[in-house]
């Protein structure tokens, strides 16, 4: 249950995320509230609430209480810096699916504090305790160690339903019911019948204990700000960089603003909050296509509109408070759908970098503008990648922009071969490699970068950088080279071509890689993958099969058009005159595949791409 844990660990890691993702921008955004006064709080909305309204007893009391205030003291703490969650920004797709990888990275994983609470929580439900929030701490931190993702998404939404009965605090029921929603859509997926039913039950709880939280003034700003943003996010949806709003969202938005507006009308994050969620109503109404081929509609007018509305409110709120850089990165979005040139783009990344050096987001934002589809070229965004590299005064995740600007450059090449060269250019692999180990050396404790340096190695064809990144693959990050079993084949492939070219041997007979000569059998087929790995090969029928893997590797580096599926060219005779199939099961675009072959039918690389591709 190794890789199922992590699995959902990490989903829970990203419902924690609610709380913490903005704490670190929060505290330099809002200097008057203080940890402790975030603290006290938080404890009184727990562990208070458990005291005055919980189901208390004697029997469970101490665990319960020492589970409740470990919960609160993890979720009340500063984020390392290179940890905070990535938003999503209307316009930018790199940025949009950065957020996503992002957002699931922030993994509490080993973390003391989980286990502090796991063990206190089964204890106080081993003893008889029936309370709603301790039951709801107990399925995230407990049940989610040895429970399938399915079965503790349920759970949780159980969980969530007890607290809509109880007494606790709106805030509580607020981030059990949004946690029992990304539960729903990382377990089922978000376009499931079960998502879409989860999320019909939960949306009207999301409202309502939202308004529950904001009719408290003492609500801590960050929390204001965290439990809106989240609150929106919950009926957002993305394809590439088109925005998708449920009819909820501007529901709920419409129910927010005035709360906002009578108990914090001078305060920078209401000002936020309005200016983004106009952002995003923009972006909608903007739809698909180009500039010039929506000019003087409707659609047109209302994005321009709503961009004028979200831009006098960034404004409001940077004369408020012009030391929170998430007014300036949303401000960048607004000048690109203005698109009023690189000039407006410059002032507000710069106000964004100098109140937050290690402002990933604002980078990403820029990154995006210098596209040769908006206001730059492939050259600025490299220029601009080295740029967060050697600049001394930026840190957190911020050097990780010059391996994105590679990763976008790549992408414009539609050739999958193209894509290759292009990785395996000395420069480009010295780009990445220099990206990754800054990264690593300012979070010399970060985990979530070394899959992505892994499959650049393999790009770059690097193996003994690759081999010095396996050990640190693990749980969730063996998805990306097509499970765990894939990808200890992978490493044991690597490490006898390494040796066999130390021995002096034919690398390509023993690397069990192909090598992909012919552009043009890959025309129309489109992939960010940079090679293609066999990993097995067998040919016959029912149990009786012969491993040809050496072979079929041997004829796809020999015949570029590919080979003849049959016993006399794998030189296989298993069951003599029976018709058998060779089941070819290979690594391709970070996933595993299988590819079943008739006898005589041909076999290629262009083939086993195109499988893939399908």
């Amino acid at each position: 249950m190794k890789f199922q844990k992590q699995k959902i660990l990490t989903c829970f890691g990203l419902c924690a995320a609610v709380f913490l993702a903005f704490t670190l921008r929060g505290m330099a955004a809002y200097p008057q509230e203080s940890e402790q006064m975030r603290l006290d709080w938080n404890l009184e909305t727990t562990v208070g609430a458990y005291q005055k309204v919980g189901n208390t007893n004697s029997a469970w009391d101490e665990p319960a209480i020492r589970a409740l205030t470990e919960y609160v003291k993890m979720t009340s703490q500063q984020l390392p810096p290179g940890s905070l969650a990535i938003q999503p920004q209307p316009g930018n797709f790199m940025l949009n699916a950065l957020a996503a990888k992002t957002r699931s990275t922030i993994v509490l994983t080993n973390n003391p504090s989980e286990q502090i609470i796991a063990t206190n929580c089964d204890a106080a439900i081993k003893a008889g305790c029936v309370d709603p929030m301790v039951r709801y701490l107990h399925v995230r931190y407990f049940l989610s160690q040895s429970q399938s993702l399915k079965a503790v998404a349920g759970g949780v939404r159980e969980a969530a339903l007890d607290l809509q009965k109880s007494s606790y605090p709106g805030i509580r029921k607020f981030y059990a019911v949004d946690c029992a929603m990304v539960m729903a859509t990382a377990a089922y997926g978000r376009a499931a019948a079960e998502t879409k039913s989860v999320t019909q039950e939960m949306s009207p709880f999301i409202k309502q204990d939202l308004l529950a939280a904001l009719q408290d003034k003492t609500t801590p700003p960050t929390v204001v700000y965290d439990a809106c943003t989240e609150a929106l996010k919950a009926f957002t949806a993305w394809h590439n960089d088109l925005i998708i709003l449920s009819d909820d969202y501007s529901q709920t938005y419409s129910l927010i603003e005035p709360l906002l507006f009578t108990n914090w009308p001078d305060e920078s994050f209401s000002w936020l909050i309005k200016g983004s969620a106009y952002v995003d109503m923009g972006w909608k109404a903007r739809g698909s296509g180009a500039d010039t081929a929506i000019h003087g509609t409707k659609r047109w007018k209302n994005f321009q509109d709503d961009l004028a509305i979200a831009e006098t409110s960034l404004n409001h709120a940077w004369e408020l408070n012009p030391t929170d850089a998430r007014i300036a990165v949303k401000m960048i979005t607004v000048k690109l759908g203005q698109g009023r040139g690189r000039e407006p783009m410059e002032l507000w990344f710069n106000r964004a970098m100098n109140a937050d050096p290690g402002d990933y987001e604002a980078c990403c934002a820029k990154l995006n503008y210098l596209t040769s589809g908006w206001f730059g070229s492939d050259d600025d965004m490299i220029a601009f990648g080295r740029e967060c590299l050697n600049n001394t005064n930026w840190d957190g995740r911020v050097p990780l922009v010059l391996a994105d600007a590679h990763t976008m450059v790549r992408s414009h090449f539609v050739n999958p071969l193209d894509q290759i060269k292009y990785t395996r250019q000395p420069q480009v692999w010295s780009d990445l490699k220099a990206s990754y180990d800054r990264y690593l050396t300012l979070n010399p404790n970060a985990t979530d970068i070394y899959k992505d340096y892994a499959l650049a190695a393999c790009s770059a064809r690097k193996w003994d950088a690759f081999l010095k990144l396996a050990p640190k693959i693990h749980g969730e990050d063996y998805r990306a080279f097509g499970g765990e079993t894939s990808f200890n084949k992978l490493v044991q492939n690597v490490k006898n071509m390494v040796q066999n070219r130390q021995n002096g041997k034919n690398q390509n007979a023993s690397s069990q890689t192909i090598t992909l000569t012919d552009a043009s059998q890959f025309e129309n087929n489109v992939t960010n993958t940079p090679d293609l790995m066999i990993i097995s090969a067998k040919y016959g029928i029912g149990n009786n099969f012969t491993n040809v893997t050496a072979k079929v590797i041997d004829l796809l580096n020999a015949n570029t058009g590919g080979f003849t599926a049959d016993e006399e060219t794998l030189r296989a005779n298993t069951l003599p005159g029976k018709d058998k199939n060779l089941i070819v099961s290979y690594f391709f675009a970070g996933t595993n595949y299988v590819f079943i072959v008739s006898r005589t039918n041909q076999v290629s690389s262009a083939l086993l791409i195109e499988n893939a591709l399908k």
